[in-house]
């Protein structure tokens, strides 16, 4: 049975009854935390509050397709515990001209889903696929590499020739997932890519063309079924899982009972402290918590009046109580200073957080071009996710800071994937609206070039549509300086710009805190984007 068959099979049998099975509780032929499904195949279970809209590996935008695509996919470089690029595909790499030239030596064992040996072909076509569909991950790379600066060498060694050197260019490989040229050749139908057609793109939003640890079995609005891939080059152990699910469950309290019950075995993080507070009470749940490289914030449209003004972006920006956010997220974390995240090596820490106040407030209003009739007239749109619980609370904290100000506002809960949709055009954007960043690997280019360059916008991370040519010139060196420290400092610099020109308010920098079976063994906090869910890493003890 192919993916599309498995797709169409479990969409519909997920819809009529995913969520009555996930919590009928356990049955006599499963075990109490659920470590085995009735056939006796190890599963592990995990419940999230979205189910993610695209397989296809080079149009990942946020958490769900990260996890998805992880499992599914190997990338050229992995990532340790403790946050630092490591072999994985690739054994071995060596820089040349300053970090502008870096040749890869791949291994010689890697098997894909579909029978066919993993090359350095497969390699650069994943590279120019991702470069020509410009989505996802790829605009960590469209300004530095073109095509022609992809070179096969011979099967097992790729060379990548930079048009100018880019710092985190090593760091950024973890996100670089290769999928079967062969299989997706064979499937391309036509498009906008010339002898590529669509670059196979909608035979991978259903299909799987990856090496990874997992196959995508049955996918709904509700849950996402991984099997194990047997052939899978770092091998099985006994107890490592035969499946994965993701299991999407909206309801918090249903959250905590499937916990309770041994019939999930983590979360996500997006559950209230209550929740946590809760779940840590039960015998069989444990709470992990730790530092985290993401960014609560919420991101002013600079395209759309009033928020072209700077003056109006400061009143927004010093209007917010953001204590209160931070309780409703995570009490007692720090409010974010900046938008590189204070754990991520290279926040710039001369920077003071955002605070309420109300009076310089009213002043940037009075110094604005816009009064507070015309701004009302105009309409301000606020939006937030409304599957996240706690997510509404700060829409109207946020709300009512702007009331003090006499600017009505309009909260507005929305889905995920229409958020998404809506936040690549400044015309369809909100004025305002709730987000996390995370981080996709670990340098803070992901918080300053990868939001406020220009390449990064037409991304959900580049909503803001907020740069400078002072901003842009100095991330453009950053990116190109192979010195540590003079990099460093420079993005030193292109924060404290960013922070000065208000093209959002950065609200918090949340640890991480999720819920976990005390029976999960195998969990790794690693600080980047949908590696803490790697299945491969896990197993029940």
């Amino acid at each position: 049975m192919s993916d599309s068959d498995r797709l169409r099979r479990g969409f519909m049998s997920l819809v009529g009854g995913s969520m009555a099975t996930a919590l009928a509780g356990c049955t006599s032929d499963e075990s109490p935390n659920g470590e085995n499904d009735e056939n006796g195949e190890r599963e592990v279970v995990w419940v999230q509050n979205e189910v993610a809209r695209t397989a296809d590996p080079h149009k990942v935008t946020d958490l769900q397709t990260q996890v998805v695509t992880i499992n599914r996919y190997d990338a050229l470089l992995y990532l340790t515990e403790d946050g630092t690029v490591t072999d994985h595909l690739a054994t071995d790499w060596e820089s040349e001209e300053e970090g502008r030239v870096w040749t890869f030596t791949l291994r010689d064992d890697v098997e894909f889903h579909s029978g066919n040996e993993l090359t350095a072909d497969d390699v650069a076509y994943s590279m120019e696929r991702a470069l020509a569909i410009a989505e996802g991950d790829s605009d960590q790379w469209r300004d530095v590499l073109d095509p022609e600066g992809i070179d096969v060498v011979d099967d097992y060694t790729i060379r990548f020739e930079l048009d100018q050197p880019f710092g985190p260019f090593l760091q950024t490989l973890i996100r670089l997932t290769i999928v079967d040229s062969d299989l997706v050749r064979e499937n391309e139908t036509d498009g906008d890519h010339g002898e590529y057609g669509d670059f196979g793109q909608e035979f991978l939003d259903e299909e799987t063309a990856g090496s990874g640890p997992y196959t995508l079995a049955e996918s709904g609005e509700d849950e996402i079924i991984f099997e194990r891939f047997d052939g899978y080059w770092r091998g099985w152990e006994e107890n490592q899982f035969d499946r994965a699910r993701m299991v999407r469950v909206p309801e918090e309290s249903t959250v905590r009972l499937m916990m309770e019950r041994g019939e999930a075995d983590i979360t996500t993080a997006t559950l209230t402290p209550e929740a946590f507070e809760e779940m840590g009470e039960y015998d069989n749940v444990e709470i992990v918590t730790a530092d985290r490289l993401d960014l609560f914030y919420i991101p002013f449209n600079t395209e759309k009046p009033p928020l072209d003004d700077r003056n109006v972006r400061e009143a927004f920006a010093y209007s917010i109580d953001y204590a209160t956010i931070n309780d409703l997220i995570r009490p007692e974390d720090p409010i974010a200073s900046g938008p590189v995240p204070q754990a991520m090596p290279g926040h710039n820490g001369d920077l003071d957080p955002y605070e309420q106040d109300l009076d310089r407030a009213q002043e940037a209003l009075d110094r604005s071009d816009y009064t507070v009739e015309e701004i009302n007239d105009i309409g301000i749109e606020h939006v937030f996710i409304a599957s996240v619980p706690y997510m509404e609370n700060i829409g109207l904290v946020f709300s009512e800071g702007l009331n003090e100000l006499g600017i009505d506002v309009e909260l507005n809960g929305q889905e995920w994937p229409t958020i998404t949709e809506r936040a690549v055009d400044p015309e369809t954007a909100p004025h305002t609206q709730q987000l996390y960043v995370f981080a996709a690997y670990p340098s803070p280019d992901v918080y300053t070039s990868g939001m406020f360059h220009p390449s990064a916008f037409g991304t959900l991370n580049g909503v803001s549509h907020y740069t400078t040519d002072e901003i842009e010139s100095v991330l453009d060196e950053a990116r190109t300086t192979s010195n540590t420290e003079e990099r460093r400092e420079l993005y030193n610099v292109a924060q404290e710009l960013i922070w000065e020109g208000y093209p959002a308010a950065f609200v918090a920098n949340p640890d991480l805190q999720i819920a976990k079976n005390t029976s999960l063994g195998g969990y790794q906090h690693k600080g980047v984007t949908g590696y803490d869910y790697y299945w491969w890493d896990m197993h029940h003890e």
